[in-house]
């Protein structure tokens, strides 16, 4: 989104239409490319990682930054993931080609044509700014939008707030994730975040109950993220 790369979230997809899966192969085609490149610029650097390092056993993963970094580390050219990152993974970088993502428009058709619900993902990581952040909700909710990330482990008290009171102004379900990662990101487990972040099962429920009217907002505390209860 003008620049900046965003996450979009998908819930209820339908994983058998072959409109979608022909979609989710083109958008693999594209990441496949970049990570290509990726080893032809470490190859010509002298550093050594192949396709079968990065997937391990199987051979169907979605290779991520986070799979390069763990080879590097495995193969002794960085200490640390972090080091990893810092040191060959930064997004522009030598070794790290900007990603050629689809448009959050073409995201989102692609997932409401589906049948999915979708939502903003962590909103306040992409530093746009209020004003942009609330244009960019705007324009996603006008394409069939229906949903944005409030709770969140990243986010504090202030973000959850502006969030929620955007939620409640564009008439958007308040969506919440831990953003569970794995090892990658330790201290976070699914539905549980940092601090006292909890994403009870109910908001997921009341998602697919209220879905195509409008979010109905209320002060029961059924979800709490860093002090905010809704």
């Amino acid at each position: 989104y003008e620049g900046t790369e965003i996450h979009i979230l998908g819930l209820f997809v339908e994983k058998d239409d072959p409109d979608f899966l022909k979609a989710l192969e083109r958008f693999q085609a594209i990441r496949d490319e970049r990570n290509q490149e990726m080893l032809e610029r470490f190859e010509k650097a002298g550093i050594h990682l192949t396709k079968d390092m990065l997937t391990g056993s199987n051979p169907q993963t979605v290779i991520t930054r986070a799979h390069v970094a763990r080879a590097l580390v495995r193969s002794g050219y960085a200490s640390s993931m972090e080091q990893a990152f810092k040191k060959y993974l930064t997004y522009g970088g030598a070794y790290c080609p900007p990603k050629k993502a689809p448009d959050p428009l073409t995201v989102t058709e692609t997932l409401r044509a589906n049948g999915a619900f979708v939502s903003l993902a962590h909103p306040f990581q992409y530093k746009l700014g209020d004003e942009r952040l609330g244009h960019l909700a705007e324009s996603m909710k006008s394409w069939g939008m229906e949903g944005i990330e409030v709770y969140h482990s990243s986010h504090n008290s202030l973000e959850t707030k502006k969030l929620l009171e955007l939620s409640q102004k564009l008439e958007l379900f308040p969506t919440g994730g831990s953003d569970f990662h794995g090892s990658n990101k330790p201290g976070i487990a699914i539905g549980v975040g940092r601090g006292n972040l909890r994403i009870p099962l109910s908001r997921l429920e009341n998602i697919e109950k209220g879905r195509k009217k409008p979010p109905v907002f209320s002060r029961n505390p059924d979800c709490a993220s860093n002090q905010i209860r809704v």
